[in-house]
């Protein structure tokens, strides 16, 4: 059973914040939850990024077991918050939900 996987880090004085598990209200798979506070410690955004697991079944460009996937679609979400920071587009990303589709309907 995958435990809630947690991640942190600061970018361009930015605190980004992952929580990665089962999304048992969401359907069958997995969901991380991502919170971006700026330097007083103050929430600026928070989206989701979602995994179906028909999709993580599907595509063989994820990982077959369900811990090593849960750890790709953290670093998934990491990376979006990340650009979204140097690029200064956090407002884009607030408040939204991004399911991952199949590799060949492009990337979350």
């Amino acid at each position: 059973m995958l435990d809630l996987l947690q991640a942190s880090e600061t970018v361009s004085g930015y605190t980004i914040r992952a929580w990665t598990g089962v999304a048992t209200d969401e359907g069958v798979g997995l969901i991380s939850l991502v919170e971006v506070q700026d330097g007083r410690g103050v929430p600026v955004c928070r989206f989701e990024v979602f995994l179906g697991d028909e999709v993580r079944r599907a595509d063989p460009s994820w990982p077959r077991g369900q811990d090593e996937s849960a750890r790709s679609l953290q670093e998934r979400a990491l990376e979006r918050a990340r650009s979204a920071v140097l690029g200064g587009s956090l407002q884009g990303l607030h408040g939204h939900r991004y399911d991952v589709p199949s590799s060949a309907g492009g990337t979350a």
